[in-house]
């Protein structure tokens, strides 16, 4: 048997037609990293790691809920000094946590992990158990938790970019209530509600609980399927809304066009990334065809991860 090595992750080939995916150290959302600590036996690490993973994460909200409150209440009207200034600490801060979440956070769970012979000893399912036995006995990581560390990088990367509309908005001729301010305002309101919705309902309800239990019924890609379905579903909405209001402001469309449009796409993008991921469960399941994965396909039902 050979090994291969890139980064964290791990190839062992066990033959020449498969090679099976397994994983050295792990990288995780801070929320996940929090997760996993709690289900872990008290210490000294653990309660740095959960300390600064949670800290991360009300810090996280804090910024977002900040963000709507001061784009409700009109850039403008706390002077742009305050605000430009506001902008560049929050930078500063997200690259310390983000260094902090690296440095400390991730070290110190991945050590845990290799080393806990209270996870070894326990039979109760939970996320540490799962990623426990992915390290030391080689299970093949959830898709879930995957898929849920690429969107969150994914979505916190664009939450940089989204500063720059920030720094727009204190441009004389850009800001409120010139058009561009609108809907630059609208951009910052609705990805700040969002990111608040996904960190406490996804990241640290949902994917979790998912791992509670063991799964006594299994359909492969269930949580996945659902969890990109809601997911890119409003990310394409948060992009046609971007463009109509764009296209609004050059005169390329009129408002009622824009409303017109809204009104005519949203259903169908709604409907096609809903039988699209219908009918991924469906084919990832098509061993094993049942009433439980078609109800799972075209209900969102979530379920436990094995």
């Amino acid at each position: 048997m050979r090994y291969f090595i890139f980064s964290n992750l791990v190839y062992k080939e066990t033959s020449k037609k498969k090679r099976r995916l397994y994983i050295n150290n792990i990288t995780l959302p801070t929320s996940l990293a929090s997760w996993t600590l709690f289900s872990m036996k008290s210490s000294k690490k653990r309660n740095i790691g959960i300390f600064f993973s949670v800290f991360i994460q009300i810090v996280l909200a804090i910024f977002f809920i900040t963000d709507i409150v001061l784009t409700l209440m009109k850039h403008h009207s706390f002077g742009t000094k305050a605000i430009f200034g506001y902008t560049i600490a929050k930078i500063l801060i997200l690259t310390f946590l983000t260094i902090i979440n690296f440095m400390i956070v991730l070290p110190i769970t991945n050590k845990l992990l290799a080393k806990n012979d209270d996870l070894k000893n326990n039979q109760k399912s939970s996320l540490a158990k799962h990623l426990y036995d992915v390290i030391q006995n080689k299970k093949e990581m959830s898709k879930l938790i995957w898929t849920n560390t690429w969107i969150n990088a994914i979505w916190y990367s664009l939450y940089f970019l989204i500063f720059g509309l920030t720094f727009m908005l204190l441009i004389p001729g850009l800001g409120y209530p010139v058009l561009p301010g609108v809907w630059a305002n609208n951009i910052i309101i609705a990805f700040a509600g969002a990111s608040l919705i996904k960190m406490f309902l996804f990241d640290n309800i949902l994917v979790p609980f998912a791992f509670s239990k063991e799964a006594n019924k299994y359909i492969k890609c269930n949580n996945v399927a659902n969890y990109l379905w809601i997911i890119l579903t409003l990310a394409f909405y948060f992009l046609i809304l971007i463009i109509l209001e764009i296209a609004v402001y050059l005169n390329i469309i009129s408002g009622w066009t824009d409303m017109l449009t809204i009104t005519v796409l949203f259903p169908i993008i709604f409907a096609l990334m809903y039988l699209a991921k219908a009918m991924i469960i469906i084919a990832a399941n098509k061993e094993n065809k049942n009433k439980n994965v078609y109800l799972a396909a075209f209900l969102v039902i979530p379920c436990y991860e094995k």
